[in-house]
């Protein structure tokens, strides 16, 4: 099949880092595949719909994130009598590359940085998919800059690679639902038991079983989840870093500034100033 291709600067702007786009999608079937010379992340805000590439035709439900390289050659549609809509972010190959660079322990293998043929497939969880929507309607309004960029991809690769189905595919489905129901506020705020209590399992049964699937007890991973929310708070909002803390349920202030200096490298507030210093 003939390929087509699309160029960046008819969706970036000169000196800015990344466009965004929504698109519906019909039906009817593009008459040719095309490529990019850019890097994308496309999210089905409603589906289904379907992808197809040079060797294979997925079916991509709502809720999909696809990282596209440059040269994957694809097309999408929706099933017959069907509508869906995409989200698209379109990313200078540049700042793909050099987040790719700082971060090649975490992305290795995974999101654009795979060799497989096809481009990565992620099924967000509900929580997950809300706060990337949320995050690209964000990076919309906003200042198109690199650090924001960033920040924003950060989060997402974060979020996804804390999903345990990511960690380990061979999770108990009990563990699995726990592990994604940390992510709610009601559940990290109250600590290991509410994790517990949201597993339905025993303190001990918990402990046991994530040590040995996921290498951390619940109150390390809940601290990470917890220091994660604290950063977008952080970043996004205007509350107090002491109202932040709250916010996570940490009322220790001097607790709460260890773990996010372990997890961010940086007090709160240094976080916060780094992620407002973007030029505009």
């Amino acid at each position: 099949m003939r390929c087509r291709t699309f160029h960046v600067e008819d969706y970036v702007a000169p000196g800015e880092a990344y466009g965004v786009t929504v698109k519906p999608i019909g039906p009817q079937v593009p008459a040719t595949l095309h490529r990019h010379d850019y890097h994308e992340l496309m999210v089905v805000l409603e589906g289904p719909l379907v992808q197809r590439t040079d060797t294979a035709a997925t079916a991509l439900v709502t809720g999909t994130a696809a990282f596209l390289r440059p040269d994957d050659r694809h097309l999408v549609h929706a099933p017959r009598r069907a509508r869906a809509r995409i989200l698209n972010v379109v990313l200078r190959s540049a700042e793909v590359d050099a987040l790719g660079a700082r971060h090649a322990r975490d992305c290795a293998g995974r999101f654009w940085w795979t060799d497989a043929p096809e481009p990565d497939l992620v099924t967000l969880p509900p929580a997950v998919f809300r706060r990337a929507t949320e995050g690209i309607a964000a990076l919309a309004e906003g200042p198109r800059t690199p650090l924001r960029l960033e920040a924003f991809l950060t989060g997402l690769i974060a979020d996804v690679l804390r999903d345990p189905v990511a960690l380990d595919p061979g999770l108990p489905p009990w563990l699995a639902r726990a592990c994604r129901r940390a992510m709610d506020p009601a559940v990290f705020r109250g600590g290991a038991a509410a994790l517990a209590e949201a597993a339905g399992r025993s303190h001990e049964h918990l402990c046991r079983s994530m040590k040995a699937h996921l290498g951390q007890s619940p109150t390390t991973y809940l601290n990470g989840v917890r220091m994660d929310h604290a950063a977008r708070l952080l970043r996004d909002g205007d509350q107090t870093v002491e109202a932040v803390a709250e916010a996570v349920g940490l009322s220790n202030l001097g607790h709460f500034y260890r773990l996010f200096r372990r997890h961010h490298g940086t007090t709160p507030r240094g976080y916060r100033q780094s992620a407002r210093r973007a030029p505009v």
